[in-house]
C-alpha cells in the first residue's frame, strides 16, 4: 500500500473549509459503519519533538493547528505545538506535547505502522 501520510513530502497546508469537509465525511462514513478511520501515534524516543517542529516550523511556518488557539502564553501548556497538514484523502494532526510527541491521522484509510 503506498501510502501518502507516511510520505511527508507528500504534506501540505490544508484548506480550513477542506477539514471541515473531509471531517464532515468521516464523521457521516464512522455512523455509517464500525470501520475505523484514524490512527494515532506517540513518539517519546524515536523522534526528537524539537527536531520535528524545527522542520515543521521551516517547512510550513507558525504551528496552525486549532490547539494554537487555546495556548496561553505562559510555558505550563500540555500542548506546545499543533500542525494540522494534509495529503490528498487524510488530514494529519503532529502535537508537540508535554511528554513527547503524537501524530494522529483522520483519513479514508487507517495507517499501520508494522
Amino acid at each position: 500500500m503506498n501510502n501518502l501520510v507516511l510520505q511527508p513530502d507528500q504534506w501540505s497546508i490544508p484548506d480550513p473549509k477542506r477539514v471541515i469537509e473531509t471531517l464532515n465525511r468521516i464523521k457521516q462514513r464512522k455512523s455509517q459503519s464500525s470501520e475505523k478511520s484514524n490512527s494515532s501515534w506517540r513518539f517519546t524516543d524515536v523522534v526528537s519533538p524539537l527536531d520535528f517542529y524545527c522542520y515543521l516550523k521551516m517547512r510550513f511556518g507558525d504551528p496552525n493547528g486549532f490547539a494554537m488557539m487555546l495556548r496561553s502564553q505562559a510555558v505550563d501548556n500540555f500542548i506546545h505545538w499543533h500542525y494540522t497538514l494534509a495529503t490528498s484523502d487524510t488530514i494529519i494532526d503532529i502535537m508537540g506535547l508535554n511528554i513527547g510527541m503524537e501524530i494522529q491521522s483522520h483519513g479514508m484509510q487507517v495507517i499501520n505502522s508494522g
